[in-house]
């Protein structure tokens, strides 16, 4: 009964539907599907276009102009930084040498313990556990955390669990499967992760499967008599962990980790550098293209204080201070201002394309009178399109993807940076098909059908 008509994409430009596919066969649609999903060439809206007979269209609303100029901002912050993380590494070297000379014991401990988690040393829960544990002891009357608090619920619904009675009861709840239910089971089977297990941290998704099994058990009516003692408890556990709001609890790990640093820092040096090892940190995710838009909010409303000039000076001050400027001494460096300035204007262009997101597919919406559509978009643009939209009086529901782990930089730019096929820029194709996102993928598939090839392509 869905009114669904359009589904609106960044990155594409007018109509780039994928229904005039449908002629080939399903497999086929679906073998090429499934294999450029993983070259990354196309995503699960195209997909879903390409392979199902639903009558919705893809709609890209686009600027191609500020997408060119998107793509070309991102081409040379690529280029600019490797020698703007050279600069960054010098800089995070003196930091970490004036912190062994100037840091108390406890505070130098608890700054190590923060670096092993941010390399991946400690686990969500192991961390999380030693915040709470250490601000408990420092100040027991401190407000909890809402964050927190349901963290702390979980970890009691964990304790109560014995895992490995859930575990035998979990393979006699599957040895029960007929064989239907045991296809649709091994569908979710992992071998590598087969076995119940505390979730120790956010990107850990391997047991959550056996939520599914209470599912496939209910089309016979047996949940009740297979679903029982620690594994139903476990199942509970898992549904807890499912429905926590993550962006919470990150924000809550940062609140504590920041609390715990104002307690532990004693002197006026103490907190320059600690500012001045945020402030590295910041501009290590500007130039990395990573920055989520409450940082970038922060960097521009403290832009002077982000410049490597003010930076310089908090560090060489306290290696004056402590006599050692003649062996630590940090230098300004315009290179990297130049690619903190690229990174701004991508930023900048980021927020101008939003706008146009927005107006573009109100107008689709309109002209089409339309009274449902799905936006998709990459993550940073969310924070500032639900602004939008606000400001439009549009009621909207968020989805967000539950990622396990974090984007292959590596292949992403690789992708992204040689959008070229037999030498043609995308621009290019996509005259010709009035599409720009879409024109690789679609280039392909009409050389599968061309070449005759019936290895998984149309």
């Amino acid at each position: 009964d869905s009114e669904l008509k359009s589904i609106y994409l960044e990155a594409g430009e007018g109509d780039v539907s994928l229904s005039f596919f449908r002629s080939a066969p399903l497999k086929k649609r679906t073998e090429a599907g499934l294999e450029f999903i993983q070259k990354g060439w196309m995503q699960g809206a195209e997909y879903f276009n390409l392979t199902s007979n639903t009558p919705v269209r893809l709609f890209g609303i686009e600027n191609q102009k500020l997408y060119q100029e998107s793509i070309g901002l991102y081409d040379s912050m690529f280029r600019e930084r490797q020698e703007a993380q050279r600069y960054l590494n010098q800089i995070s070297v003196m930091i970490s040498a004036l912190k062994q000379r100037v840091y108390q014991q406890e505070l130098r401990t608890f700054d190590r313990t923060v670096s092993d988690y941010q390399s991946g040393v400690y686990g969500w829960t192991d961390y999380v556990d030693y915040l709470f544990s250490k601000i408990s002891k420092l100040d027991p009357s401190a407000p909890a955390d809402p964050g927190i608090v349901e963290y702390r619920k979980i970890r009691r619904m964990e304790s109560e669990i014995d895992f490995e009675k859930a575990q035998s009861e979990a393979e006699h709840a599957i040895e029960s499967l007929n064989e239907s239910q045991r296809l649709l089971w091994n569908q979710f089977t992992d071998s590598d992760a087969n076995t119940l297990h505390q979730i120790t941290s956010l990107d850990d998704n391997g047991p959550y499967r056996y939520l599914f099994l209470e599912e496939i058990l209910r089309s016979d009516s047996r949940p009740q008599k297979l679903i029982k003692g620690h594994l139903k408890k476990y199942l509970q556990y898992l549904e807890s962990v499912k429905q926590l709001d993550l962006k919470q609890q990150i924000e809550s790990v940062q609140n504590l980790q920041e609390r715990l640093y104002l307690m532990l820092t004693r002197t006026s040096e103490e907190s320059r550098l600690h500012e001045a090892d945020l402030k590295i940190q910041l501009l290590d995710k500007l130039i990395h293209l990573k920055a989520d838009p409450e940082l970038i909010q922060k960097y521009m409303s403290e832009k002077p204080y982000f410049s490597t000039g003010y930076i310089t000076a908090l560090i060489n001050r306290i290696a004056f201070d402590q006599g050692v400027s003649d062996q630590l001494s940090a230098p300004e460096d315009e290179l990297f201002e130049s690619a903190v300035q690229t990174a701004e204007e991508f930023y900048k262009l980021t927020e101008k394309r939003d706008r146009y997101f927005v107006e573009t597919m109100m107008n689709q919406i309109r002209l089409n009178s339309e009274n449902e559509a799905v936006l998709i978009v990459g993550g940073y643009h969310g924070p500032n399109i639900e602004s939008l939209l606000r400001q439009e009086g549009i009621s909207y529901t968020v989805w967000v993807p539950a990622v396990s782990h974090e984007t292959d930089q590596n292949r992403y730019e690789k992708i992204l940076l040689s959008q070229k096929i037999k030498g043609q820029p995308v621009t290019v194709l996509a005259e010709a098909k009035n599409r720009t996102k879409s024109a690789v993928m679609v280039q392909q598939l009409m050389m599968g059908l061309e070449d005759g090839d019936d290895t998984a392509r149309v």
